[in-house]
């Protein structure tokens, strides 16, 4: 958010802007405050499931909140893989874009059925 838009790295022709990712990430720093604001108080306790709640959170409420493609690409980095959206798309018998191997992590996404780059 703070870096400026020229030093940017490309994002996929699926995804606009920047702006969904800037929200997705403003989403993730309130939750952090949010969560260290309770374990500093006498529900610190309630840590473990507040963290737990967490993953319904990103599974089913976030996906109806951000693009598909938008979720895809800020889980990119820490999904080896895939993405919950992977599952979805399997399932669905659809394509399942994956992040190319010759490109920079988190820029680029090819569909697997595509032949790699040589």
């Amino acid at each position: 958010m703070l870096t400026p838009p020229s030093e940017l790295p490309r994002l996929p022709r699926t995804i606009p802007s920047y702006w969904p990712i800037h929200l997705y990430t403003l989403l993730q720093i309130v939750i952090t405050v949010i969560i260290f604001i309770v374990t500093l108080t006498i529900a610190g306790p309630a840590f473990p499931i507040i963290i737990i709640a967490l993953v319904p959170l990103r599974l089913f409420v976030m996906k109806k909140m951000w693009h598909r493609e938008t979720l895809r690409y800020v889980d990119a980095w820490a999904c080896r893989n895939g993405t919950p959206e992977d599952n979805e798309d399997r399932k669905a018998g659809l394509e399942t874009p994956q992040p190319s191997p010759n490109e920079e992590e988190g820029q680029g996404i090819v569909l697997s059925r595509l032949p790699s780059k040589p």
